[in-house]
């Protein structure tokens, strides 16, 4: 199924893709990305057994008064989380670099600021993670220069989940939201949905350029749904009347463990597949300078 919207304001550009993200999480495609641009070709040569050291550089922002810095205790537990999610990926993480930012400024953070942020306070050659009291999500990143070339980190609210820093580190290393929809202006003017078909094979096969670009994740469709679709037991609530994909089929069965999921409940996500640890390496190796 497709949905069109007519706007009043025609851009000069051919094609614009948006995305649709939720407040847990406030990682963006952006605009003017097209799936063809950052989609992944031979993530077989990425599968190997080898473990990657990488630097850590973390930034903990505070307000004048101090009250508000996230405790020793709550960042080494992250920290200690981060590495156990992400060893399934080979991702070893060291904290190399610390800094202590004092600003009113950016300690109440809003998606305006980040650019700011990250520019102002960044240490190179390693992964720039900043620890901020408040903030619109629970957690923000940067995509990597083949996303385009922007200021690079990681922003996570000091009360986030625990698998909030693994999950925006996969944004990090170009992983998409399981249940991503692009939205594509192809003619001015006119928005359109692409989403991403159940089928693996045959015509209706679009795993490859819908989605999050990966066919070991089956298609998702938590974002168009409203209400609860897990139960407490990280369980797909069957019962639930999903949408048609683009060839009448309805009969999802999405991750309900994974990492890069944003609908279902935190305590659930603790899995990447093989694909999606391939192209973390990917991006590793060949767009993040195999270092940060």
């Amino acid at each position: 199924m497709r949905i069109f919207i007519v706007i009043a304001i025609f851009f000069s550009v051919t094609t614009i893709i948006l995305s649709q993200e939720n407040s847990s999480c406030g990682t963006k495609v952006p605009l003017g990305i097209i799936p063809e641009q950052v989609k992944s070709n031979n993530l077989d040569l990425f599968e190997n057994t080898n473990t990657y050291n990488l630097r850590l550089a973390i930034h903990i922002v505070y307000s004048q008064n101090g009250n508000d810095s996230i405790t020793n205790e709550n960042l080494y537990y992250k920290l200690q989380k981060l590495n156990y999610y992400m060893e399934q990926a080979g991702f070893s993480f060291y904290e190399f670099n610390r800094n202590y930012i004092e600003s009113d400024y950016f300690a109440n953070l809003s998606e305006e600021k980040i650019d700011s942020l990250f520019s102002t306070f960044y240490i190179d050659g390693c992964i720039n993670v900043y620890f901020v009291p408040v903030f619109a999500h629970n957690g923000w990143s940067s995509f990597s220069y083949r996303f385009g070339v922007s200021p690079q980190g990681i922003v996570v609210i000091n009360s986030a989940h625990e698998t909030t820093l693994p999950h925006e580190m996969g944004h990090y290393f170009d992983l998409l939201h399981t249940d991503h929809i692009w939205i594509i202006e192809e003619i001015p003017g006119v928005l359109d949905s692409l989403y991403e078909n159940i089928d693996r094979v045959g015509n209706c096969k679009n795993c490859d350029s819908a989605g999050d670009l990966l066919c070991d994740t089956p298609a998702d469709p938590s974002r168009r749904m409203k209400g609860s679709l897990v139960n407490d037991n990280c369980t797909w609530n069957s019962s639930r009347i999903p949408p048609f994909d683009e060839c009448n089929n309805n009969n999802y069965d999405p991750l309900t463990d994974n990492l890069m999921t944003t609908e279902l409940p935190r305590i659930c996500r603790n899995n990447f597949t093989s694909s999606q640890i391939q192209r973390m390496r990917q991006t590793l190796i060949e767009y993040r300078g195999g270092a940060a």
